[in-house]
């Protein structure tokens, strides 16, 4: 991480970056890179000479920003009720019943996917696609510009299902 972000984002360590890559996308001017460290892990590097320290990548990234709202999580413990849906999942499945019922009312689906080098990258489907996205990868997922993608598919008045 460039000394100007870890400025600029009141962070001092690399630890305390999660690799999201909010910070990248949210910058107007393309200030910021997700570059891979030596140990393969993507994190972001500013060009020191683009960036206008218009702070927001400051504003979107969310350790920096934290859980503004106040509240206490929620959380839920479900299961999908065919078997042979949970033997291709993880998490009970949940996923797959989601999917299913946006893509169904016509809306996008995105999440982490294996590619054709078996690295993981965030897609977006509105198909049966949305079955590559199914099962826990623990790596991390190249975002690119998917944050962009959300947004617009928002905008438009699309329901988005996001994962991962």
């Amino acid at each position: 991480m460039s000394s100007k972000l870890k400025n600029h984002l009141e962070l001092n360590r690399k630890q305390d970056c999660c690799g999201c890559s909010a910070c990248y996308s949210a910058c107007p001017i393309k200030a910021i890179s997700m570059v891979e460290d030596e140990e393969g892990f993507l994190y972001p590097i500013i060009d020191e000479e683009k960036c206008v320290n218009c702070g927001l990548c400051l504003k979107k990234c969310p350790i920096v920003q934290g859980n503004k709202c106040g509240k206490t999580n929620k959380f839920y413990a479900v299961k999908h009720k065919k078997e042979d849906i949970r033997s291709v999942s993880s998490s009970g499945g949940i996923f797959s019943a989601m999917a299913q019922a946006v893509i169904s009312d016509g809306g996008v689906v995105y999440g982490a996917a294996y590619d054709e080098r078996f690295s993981v990258r965030h897609i977006r489907t509105t198909d049966e696609d949305w079955t590559k996205l199914r099962t826990a990868k623990y790596v991390q997922s190249d975002m690119g510009d998917v944050f962009t993608h959300v947004k617009a598919d928002l905008i438009r008045g699309y329901e988005v299902l996001f994962t991962g």
